[in-house]
């Protein structure tokens, strides 16, 4: 009853999104932007929190957030950098692969986005001097995430959870990525 619940809150949510931002994009595939990533569930701009009185809903902006047992947590485990080059390798295309899929909703929207991989990396221009780099470093096992808006980050592979992870303060890249694309592209990624 309560993920039917949240499910209900979740897709009115991004409904919402969606219309206040133009977007083209179909209210089931918005809905679906809570999609599975690793066996993990994500939600567009909504966190659940467990009160003294039940549960509420948090309404955090334009945010992606993981919900796990009904709380948003962060991360606090250390990564591990114990793979081999050509797993490091096979991780990096993978996430050059869901980063390129996700936005393409996105560039349909956003006239002056676009996405290119050429090699070790990936280069998300959203226009207006917005250009993300993504940057693999296989010898070091470090992916370097440069953004116009916080800086550069790196992140090494944690593979207790099965995604990139910053090395300083143990935040998710998809997250990040998502959420500053939401603040300055129209649409949802799909990652």
């Amino acid at each position: 009853k309560i993920r039917r619940r949240l499910v209900a809150i979740v897709r009115r949510s991004l409904r919402a999104r969606v219309r206040s931002r133009g977007v083209s994009t179909s209210t089931s595939a918005a809905a679906s932007s809570a999609a599975a990533v690793g066996g993990r569930r994500w939600a567009c701009g909504v966190a659940l929190r467990r009160s003294g009185s039940g549960l509420s809903l948090g309404r955090t902006g334009c945010v992606v957030e993981r919900m796990r047992h009904w709380q948003v947590r962060s991360c606090s485990s250390s990564s591990s950098v114990s793979d081999s080059g050509a797993q490091f390798e096979g991780r990096v295309a993978r996430l050059f692969e869901t980063v390129e899929a996700g936005v393409q909703d996105m560039i349909e929207v956003n006239d002056d986005m676009s996405v290119e991989v050429d090699g070790r990396q990936l280069v998300l221009d959203c226009g207006q001097n917005h250009i993300f780099t993504l940057l693999a470093d296989d010898k070091a096992r470090v992916l370097t995430m440069m953004s116009p808006v916080t800086g550069v980050h790196k992140y090494e592979f944690d593979e207790k959870h099965g995604w990139f992870m910053s090395v300083e303060d143990h935040h998710i890249l998809l997250e990040l990525l998502a959420r500053q694309l939401i603040k300055i592209c129209r649409g949802i990624p799909m990652f």
